[in-house]
This record gives C-alpha cells, sequence and structure tokens, in this order.
C-alpha cells in the first residue's frame, strides 16, 4: 500500500476515515438545525404571546379611559370636552406603552364590512396618518371581519391578527383588540392597539445567531474527538487488515509475517483479522489443490476427447462407406449427448452380396456405456462372421455378453442384412426401436417383434423378419434418442413425428433425409437440452448388380459396358449398364439404363434411363423379362416394365396442335415440383409428344436419357439442401422436320451445362485421337453403334455385341472386362481412370449433351432456362 504522503487526493476523500468525520458532521448539522428550529418555533411563540398580553394590558388601560356610552353621542354630535380629555388620555398611553396605533372603532354590525373611527392616537414618526372622528373605513379582511363579529356577536374579550403580508409598505405588526362595554353591558365599540413586530425579528434572530454559533462549536469537538478515537479504534485496524489482503491478493503466500494478531481490543475486528488470517492458509490449500484438480481436469478432458474420436473412428465416418457399390446408398450419424455416448453403429460387408446394418443403444451414459458399446460392437461384429443370420448372430452375440456382466448392462440392436442382389431384407430386434420402411414412396413404422435386449439373460431367442426391398426402397432405423427427444414441457418427439418428418422430408438421398429429421428434432426441442445420444440411419436400395463377365447367356445386365464418348480400346468399369439383351448384330435395341452413384459433393446426378416403353425392351427390359427403373423410388412409374407397350402407361397431357403452312407444330408444357418421382412425368410428355412420328426406340431412349440426367441435375443441386422447387419442362415438335426442342426452366442456382459439356470435351481430345473404333457414345449408350466388342471392350479379339451383353456365345474380351491375351496397359489403366473421374463430375450432363445436335443455356429473369434440339426422324 502507498504511504500516506503519496494518497491521492480522490483516495484520501474516499478514506474511512474522512468518510467517518463527514458523516458525523452531516449527523451534528442535521441535529443542530432539528433543534434550531424547534427552539425558534418555541421562541417565536412565547415571545409573540408576550407581545399579545403586553398589547392586551395596555387595550384594557385605554378602554377605562373611555365612557362607552358616549360613544354613539360622540359620532352623533361630534367631540367636547370630555371627548378631548380622554383623547389626551390616550395619547399619553400611547407614548408610555411604546406602540404606534391606539385607536376606537364602533363597527357597523351589518355585515362588518366597514367601521368608523372614534378615537385615533398615532406614534409620531410611524408613517400612520390619525383619522378624525367619523372617519368611515371599509374592514381590511375577512381576518378583522371575523375577529369583529366574534366581540360583538360571541362575547370574544380578547382578539389577535399578525399582519405580515401586504402591508402597503408598513412594517408586519401585531393588533390585539379588546372589547368597548356600555353600562348595559353590550359592546359599544372596539379597542385597538397595534405594536411593531421590529422587536420579535431582532429577537428571534439573536435567538438564531446563538444556537448556530453553539451548533458549530459543537460539531468541532465532536469531529475532532470523533477523528481521534475512531483512527486508533476503528481505522487503524482496518487499514492493516486491509493492507494484508491487498498483500496475499498480490503474492498469494505467506511468506509475509502478519501483523493482525493482537490487532484490536475491540472483539469484532479481532475476529475479522483472525478469520482473515485464517482465510489466506485456507486459501494457499484450496488453491495447491485447484491446481492438481485442473490438471487432472485437463487429462480427463484429453481422454475424453481421445476417447470420443475413438469411439468416432470405430463407427465408419466416412461416407460412402461402399465406394464401388452403385446399387445402394447408406448413410449414418451418432451424436452423443455427453462427451462420448452409448449410441452405436455399423456397417460391414459379409460376402460380396451380403451388407449387414447394425444400430444399437447401449444402457446408461457416459464412459461404462462407452466401454461397453465398444465391446457390443466388436462382438456382434465378430459374430456376425460365423452365423448365418441375424436372430443366430444376435442369439450367440448375447451368449458373449452375458459373461462376466457383473455390471448388468445391456444393449438394444437393430441387425439387418441386406442381399444386393436379390433385394430381400432380414434382420432381428433385440429390444430396439422398430423400422421405418418406404415402399412406393411412403414411409411406414414396421410392425415387428422387439425380443429381448442382448446382456440381460442367457439362452435368450431371437426371430428373423424379412422383406422385399424394391428398387428406391428404403430403411430407417434409429435410437431413442430421436423419438424421446424432449421440450421443456416434456412432450416427446414420438414415432408418429418421426414418420411423418420422413414423410415430409422429400428426398430420396440418405444423407439429406438425416440432415431434414434431424433438423426436425432440434426445432421441436427448441431450447432444452438434449438427454439421450442420438443415432440414425438411412439405407437405399438402387438396384442389383450382378456379374456377367463370362460371355454366357446371363440375365441381360451390361454391368461392364463402357462409356467413354469414342472407341478407342479402352476397358474398363461399369459406368453406364442396364438391360439390353434384345439385341441384334451389334444394334443395342434396348434403353440401356445409366446408373450412377449420386455425390452431393462433387455435383454428380443420379441417373437412370426411363423409357416410355416399346413391345420389345422398353426401360431396359427385354424378351418379357421383368425391369425395373434403377433411380425411380417407385417402381410403378418405369414405363414397359413387364415388356408391354407404352399406352398401358401412357398418362393424359394437354398437346396444343397448329399448322404453320409448313406442317403441323406440336407442343406441351407443365410445371411440377422437382423430384425423381416427376422425371418419369417429364419422360411420359415427350413420349405422348412424339408419338405421332412413332420414332426409332433408339433415339426416343436417348430423349429419356437427356430427360432424365437433365431434371435429376435439377433436383440435386439447383436448391439449397436439396430443397424441392418449381421445374418447367416444355416440348415443341415440328412434325414435318423431326425436330424436337426441349427447355427445361428452373429457378435454382445459375448453372450452365453446356460448360460441362466443352469442358469435358477439350479434356478428351487428346485421347480422341488414335481412336481404334469408328463409334461413339451411342454404340454403348444404347443407340444405334457399329463397334465391334473390341472397339469397346478394348479387346483384340472379334467379339460381336451379342457376346459384350451377354446375349449368347463366348468372347475373347468376355463380357466387356477389356480383357485380352495381354495384359491391360498402362495407357488403358490411365484412361480407365480418367473415365471414373468423369463419372464423378457430371458425366452425365456429358452424355447429354453429346446426345442432342444442340444445348444453348442462358440466364433470365434470375431463371435458368437450357434449350435442347433433338432430331428424333435420323
Amino acid at each position: 500500500m502507498s504511504s500516506p504522503g503519496k494518497v491521492s487526493f480522490k483516495k484520501m476523500v474516499s478514506s474511512l476515515t474522512l468518510r467517518i468525520a463527514w458523516n458525523i458532521l452531516v449527523i451534528l448539522a442535521v441535529f443542530g438545525l432539528i433543534s434550531s428550529f424547534i427552539g425558534y418555533w418555541r421562541f417565536t411563540e412565547s415571545l409573540t404571546r408576550q407581545y399579545n398580553d403586553s398589547a392586551f394590558r395596555t387595550g384594557e388601560t385605554a378602554v377605562s379611559l373611555v365612557n362607552g356610552d358616549r360613544i354613539e353621542e360622540y359620532l352623533e354630535k361630534g367631540p367636547d370636552d370630555e371627548y378631548y380629555q380622554t383623547k389626551n388620555y390616550l395619547d399619553t398611553l400611547l407614548e408610555k406603552q411604546h406602540v404606534t396605533l391606539i385607536y376606537a372603532i364602533a363597527v357597523d354590525t351589518t355585515d362588518y364590512g366597514s367601521f368608523k373611527s372614534v378615537f385615533n392616537s398615532v406614534e409620531e414618526g410611524s408613517g400612520y396618518t390619525p383619522w378624525e372622528l367619523g372617519y368611515e373605513r371599509y374592514t381590511t379582511n375577512d381576518e378583522y371581519r371575523e375577529k369583529y363579529r366574534q366581540i360583538y356577536e360571541e362575547g370574544l374579550t380578547q382578539a389577535t391578527v399578525v399582519r405580515q403580508d401586504d402591508l402597503n409598505g408598513k412594517v408586519p405588526h401585531i393588533t390585539s383588540m379588546v372589547p368597548i362595554n356600555g353600562s348595559d353591558g353590550q359592546v359599544k365599540g372596539i379597542m385597538c392597539v397595534q405594536r411593531p413586530m421590529e422587536e420579535l425579528d431582532h429577537g428571534r434572530r439573536a435567538y438564531l445567531r446563538a444556537i448556530a454559533i453553539a451548533t458549530l462549536i459543537l460539531i468541532c469537538v465532536c469531529v475532532v474527538m470523533a477523528l481521534v478515537l475512531l483512527t486508533r479504534v476503528f481505522v487503524k485496524p482496518i487499514r492493516y487488515m486491509v493492507e494484508e489482503t491487498g498483500r496475499f491478493a498480490r503474492e498469494n503466500d505467506l511468506s509475509y509475517e502478519s501483523r493482525l494478531s493482537h490487532l484490536s481490543s475491540i472483539t469484532e475486528l479481532q475476529f475479522l483479522a483472525d478469520s482473515i488470517d485464517q482465510m489466506e492458509k485456507e486459501t494457499v490449500t484450496y488453491m495447491d489443490r485447484l491446481t492438481v484438480a485442473t490438471a487432472e481436469k485437463q487429462r480427463i478432458t484429453t481422454e475424453f476427447e481421445l476417447a470420443n474420436n475413438i469411439q468416432t473412428h470405430a463407427m465408419p465416418d466416412i461416407f460412402p462407406v461402399f465406394p464401388n457399390h452403385n446399387d445402394f446408398e447408406v448413410y449414418a450419424t451418432m451424436q452423443p449427448a455427453k462427451e462420448i455416448g452409448g449410441d452405436f453403429y455399423d456397417l460391414f460387408m459379409l460376402d460380396e452380396k451380403n451388407v449387414a446394418m447394425v444400430v444399437a443403444d447401449v444402457s446408461g451414459k457416459g464412459i461404462p456405456a462407452a466401454l461397453f458399446m465398444m465391446i457390443s460392437k466388436t462382438v456382434i461384429k465378430n459374430q456376425a462372421g460365423f452365423s448365418k443370420s441375424p436372430a443366430e448372430i444376435l442369439e450367440k452375440s448375447n451368449e458373449q455378453l452375458c459373461e462376466n456382466n457383473m455390471e448388468n448392462m445391456f444393449v438394444t440392436v437393430w441387425l439387418g442384412i441386406v442381399n444386393i442382389a436379390t433385394g430381400e431384407l432380414t434382420y432381428a430386434l433385440a429390444g430396439h426401436e422398430r423400422p421405418i420402411i418406404r415402399h412406393n414412396g411412403v414411409w411406414e413404422l414396421k410392425d415387428s417383434r422387439a425380443g429381448m435386449p442382448l446382456g440381460t439373460m442367457e439362452g435368450l431367442k431371437y426371430r428373423n423378419e424379412s422383406i422385399t426391398l424394391s428398387p428406391g426402397d428404403m430403411i430407417f432405423e434409429y435410437t431413442d434418442g430421436v423419438t424421446e427427444a424432449q421440450r421443456v414441457d416434456n412432450e416427446m418427439f414420438e414415432t408418429d413425428r418421426l414418420v411423418e418428418a420422413l414423410n415430409h422430408s422429400g428426398s430420396i438421398v440418405p444423407k439429406i433425409i438425416l440432415e431434414r429429421v434431424k433438423a426436425d428434432v432440434v426445432s421441436f426441442v427448441g431450447e432444452a437440452e438434449q438427454f439421450d445420444d442420438i443415432t440414425m440411419m438411412t439405407f437405399c436400395y438402387r438396384r442389383p448388380e450382378r456379374d456377367n463377365t463370362d460371355g454366357t447367356q446371363g440375365d441381360g445386365l451390361a454391368d461392364s459396358a463402357l462409356i467413354s464418348g469414342r472407341a478407342d480400346g479402352i476397358g474398363g468399369s461399369a459406368l453406364i449398364s442396364g438391360r439390353a439383351d434384345g439385341l441384334a448384330e451389334g444394334s443395342l435395341e434396348g434403353s440401356a439404363g445409366i446408373s450412377t452413384t449420386p455425390d452431393e459433393m462433387q455435383g454428380s446426378t443420379v441417373g437412370g434411363i426411363r423409357t416410355a416403353g416399346s413391345d420389345e425392351t422398353a426401360a431396359g427390359v427385354s424378351d418379357g423379362i421383368s425391369g425395373t427403373d434403377t433411380s425411380s423410388p417407385d417402381p410403378s412409374m418405369n414405363a414397359g416394365a413387364t415388356g408391354e407397350s407404352t399406352s398401358s402407361v401412357m398418362r393424359n397431357f394437354e398437346i396444343t396442335e397448329v399448322d404453320s403452312g409448313k406442317g403441323k407444330i406440336r407442343s406441351i408444357r407443365q410445371s411440377f415440383t422437382s423430384g425423381y418421382d416427376n422425371i418419369q412425368v417429364a419422360v411420359d410428355m415427350m413420349a405422348a409428344l412424339m408419338e405421332p412420328l412413332h420414332p426409332d426406340k433408339k433415339l426416343q431412349a436417348v430423349v429419356n436419357i437427356v430427360i432424365d440426367e437433365m431434371l435429376g441435375n435439377i433436383d440435386n443441386y439447383a436448391y439449397p439442401a436439396g430443397e424441392p422447387g418449381e421445374v418447367e419442362v416444355e416440348g415443341i415438335l415440328d412434325v414435318e422436320t423431326g425436330d424436337l426442342i426441349i427447355r427445361l426452366v428452373d429457378s435454382g442456382i445459375p448453372f450452365d451445362p453446356t460448360e460441362v459439356v466443352r469442358h469435358y470435351a477439350l479434356d478428351d481430345n487428346e485421347s480422341d485421337s488414335g481412336s481404334a473404333g469408328s463409334s461413339d457414345v451411342s454404340a454403348v449408350a444404347g443407340t444405334t453403334g457399329s463397334a465391334d466388342a473390341s472397339a469397346v471392350a478394348g479387346a483384340t479379339g472379334n467379339a460381336d455385341a451379342s457376346g459384350l451383353n451377354g446375349t449368347s456365345g463366348s468372347t475373347e474380351a468376355g463380357a466387356g472386362v477389356g480383357s485380352s491375351d495381354d495384359k491391360i496397359s498402362a495407357d488403358q489403366a490411365a484412361k480407365e481412370k480418367r473415365i471414373e473421374e468423369l463419372a464423378n463430375k457430371g458425366l452425365g450432363i456429358f452424355i447429354s449433351g453429346t446426345r442432342v445436335d444442340s444445348m444453348e443455356y442462358e440466364r433470365k429473369d434470375g431463371k435458368n432456362i437450357l434449350t435442347m434440339v433433338k432430331n428424333i426422324k435420323e
């Protein structure tokens, strides 16, 4: 603490000593004021009473000198010797008593509003003019009038009026009044004696001066005594305590020799000093412990973060989990309520055709639940490698988890296995939430038998349940953290609201579905704290992948077919595949389905050739073989799904037809919300528009591909976060020339597809040179092509198209494998990699741009307008 000589004025003013002195000063000043006021009031009252008594005595003396019976006679006849003698007596009395006025008046008793002067004696130099006998004057104010009345009517013997205001220059005064009675006892007049208040004012001022001087002396004496006493007894000990606490706050140790022991003789102050000493000792001890606790907490926090990372990465967290599979898509999330959670999910391939999915919830929270979660996950996955069905996996896992389960922990599990070749889902429940299945575009809760959680008791049995998924069907599995999410009023989200949220999600992309469901849960919960772990998984079944590479009779799936925009002998991956088994001599009569995996980050599109159908191979189906459009969420939307003609699924559209003078012009236009469910509507629109020309099935398939790819791109990327938006589809057909104009309009994010087409065209210029075949993309995409197997698959043999599509015969190259007597060269591998890159970066748009005769884009009035022209008489 600074020395007294260095204390600033501000600190000095705010010091305890001066505060105490100031408070004493204020208290004494208030006390002096109150005392002065009371004394002043009492002194004034006493002095006024003395004034009145003196004036009354003078008035009574004056009354004794006046003959009351002759007052009326004086007023009627005028003065006589007796009148003048009485007047002289009154003048003498005035001088002796030192009063200002002595006068007698006769009041008009009708209203007491006026009076007549009888006698009037005036002190010389007072400023008053004597009234003559009979002088009439109006009563000064109501106070006088009331006093007059009381004297005449009520027998009042003494009355006083104090005048301090409205004096017209006269000094304040007191007027005392005494009645003048006649011999009959009646009041004949009033004798008034007026005295100035100067003596009263002088006396009061003298009193106030005395009180003020005495109060100031008392205040000074008291302040000095209080300062000395308080400084020694209170201020000095408190100052020592302040210095000690300040030192401890700076140094945080007990090295300073305390001056607080035996500091004051006052019990309370000494107790405070001892408490400060004890507080310092306990604070040092607490800080030492806090340092250790902080370090321990930091260690635990670090371990929690590490445990969270281990737990997170123990579950598949990089999507797509199976990038080589485009026949299904799955996405899952787990958000723990605390640092680490007890929920978990798992995804793994049992073999080439079966994928296993697990969603589970461990009882409890925190580290115990996390440890049991890791054990459960490991046990279930290990048992999956030795068991054949979900029920058997759960039964064996339960037996293993029951061993040495001293804490009686348990885990609820949903385990499902999907055969991706057949779409069959087999699942079993161990006390877990029932799955929600999307079929025919509608989400519904599956009625299932729950069973008992794993780890509760040995010998439990579980039941397998099965359902066959169609392409576009989806599975949503979750933990009770979703349905039991609570608001502040304890209302739960519940299963019905979850099903409703799924049906309103408006997407078939698993990631977007989970994001929208999570948004609905967060919006419902509001400000309430997350109570339980939230885990969700969505599985979307797209189409079966089958291997048919031996060139033998198969199911007509050309899964190894390539598309590169040229026939330069590149062998590679299955980028475009579909049913195309109605082929003859290299002509792809069917509509080969395009299937690419949606990649929201890269901007590729979900494709699938939807055709209006034909008698032979509509929608990729030939020979009456049942087929399903791979990208439509509702199989019923695929035209020609059973080899029937298009008329069986054709919708009724309003088509305008006009005669231009050179031929008929047919047009059609319709607006609807973007989405895969409406792509088939656009396909059917164009099929109805082209119907009079009976276009070649290959050309019709090209139109279907273009519409599918372009509308799919709008659905995925035009609107933020996959939100649906309005799309306008317009078609104009010149029946004479066969020119078909397709115009797509949306108000989404600006995007020029022609830039993508030009980009890939430039990228592939070098590869185009030196191509070994004469076919282009049409040779592979389902249009007329003249390339043989060597041109498409990169083989050196003589395999024809029938061998490439698995219809008959054996080939040297296999069914699109691209193998030959020699291994694939490094150049071929590089080209193959390039095609894979194109597939992830807008390959569908590139294909569409190369299949139409022209493509133009403009951005106008906040809308994307894409115009494509294709001649269907080729």
